[in-house]
């Protein structure tokens, strides 16, 4: 039997909300999803929690997959798919165990990015 599905590469964006001086950005939480074709997709959870490297929250995950016998996160800065685009001012970014931080949480918002590869 031959799956319907083929190899696919997917790159996930996500944006924080916008601190201020006094407030910590936060990821927003959520799913998406992306469909290869009819059949064939791929949905991940978004990071939660504050930006900052202090505060607690969820990783980037595949959380569903439809179609494909495997998806992973793949790429970025360790490998794991996750990839630090931008942070506030002053701010440097990372990944740790696939979940995004800066340095800097406050007064800006931050993006990152999070690289799937899925298998027939």
């Amino acid at each position: 039997m031959t799956c319907k599905c083929p190899p696919t590469s997917h790159t996930f964006t996500v944006g924080s909300s916008t601190a201020d001086l006094f407030s910590i950005a936060q990821w927003p939480r959520g799913t998406q999803t992306f469909e290869a074709a009819t059949g064939c997709s791929v949905q991940i959870a978004n990071p939660t929690g504050g930006i900052d490297l202090f505060s607690a929250g969820s990783s980037f995950a595949v959380a569903q997959v439809q179609g494909f016998s495997a998806c992973v996160g793949t790429g970025g800065e360790d490998g794991d798919g996750c990839q630090p685009v931008s942070c506030p001012p002053l701010g440097i970014g990372s990944c740790s165990s696939a979940r995004p931080r800066c340095s800097v949480g406050n007064n800006g918002s931050a993006s990152a990015t999070y690289g799937v590869q899925c298998s027939p």
